[in-house]
């Protein structure tokens, strides 16, 4: 455990907002995160809460995908801190590094005890900033299961236009949301 504690203590690559620490997840941090809370939160040097996430099954592929791509640690997942409780509140990021178009695709998720709040707005917002710092990046997309619930009103608030419909694996019908630049 004691690589994890001090892995990040030289290391801390992270998105700052008013609120927020988006902690880009290298492969150091994803296998703190399959480990335990515990090890996480000595690897983060934050709070760690026992129901963080509710996507911790999809974690051994991010693992997987960081060690092919080392890349994908600026392009994939991001691990959300609360600053003034210096306590992790969810996960955000991109699902993949650009297309050769120029798209991105985000996705987010915030603790229910912390929704309502605007952090997914901020968390998103500071994901559309960093990508539009990339002058390849024409246009971010996003994908939500409904098209009028939380999800869709941080988009809206983000000025991203419902493009259409497309069926989903298993959810049914997705709704596929863009902002171009």
């Amino acid at each position: 455990m004691a690589k994890f504690a001090a892995a990040l203590l030289f290391r801390f690559d992270m998105i700052k907002t008013e609120r927020l620490h988006l902690i880009h997840a290298d492969a150091t941090l994803w296998e703190a995160a399959l480990m335990s809370n515990k090890t996480l939160s000595m690897a983060l040097g934050a709070n760690v809460p026992k129901r963080w996430t509710e996507y911790a099954d999809s974690f051994p592929a991010f693992l997987k995908l960081v060690k092919e791509d080392p890349s994908l640690e600026m392009w994939g997942g991001k691990l959300i801190v609360h600053r003034a409780d210096n306590l992790l509140i969810g996960v955000c990021g991109f699902k993949g590094k650009p297309s050769e178009d120029g798209q991105v695709e985000i996705g987010y998720e915030i603790k229910e005890t912390y929704r309502g709040q605007g952090l997914a707005t901020e968390a998103a917002a500071a994901l559309l900033d960093f990508a539009q710092r990339n002058a390849t990046i024409k246009a971010i997309n996003a994908h939500t299961i409904s098209p009028n619930n939380a999800s869709t009103r941080v988009l809206q608030k983000l000025q991203f236009a419902l493009m259409g419909e497309l069926p989903g694996p298993e959810e049914g019908t997705i709704y596929h949301w863009q902002r171009q630049f």
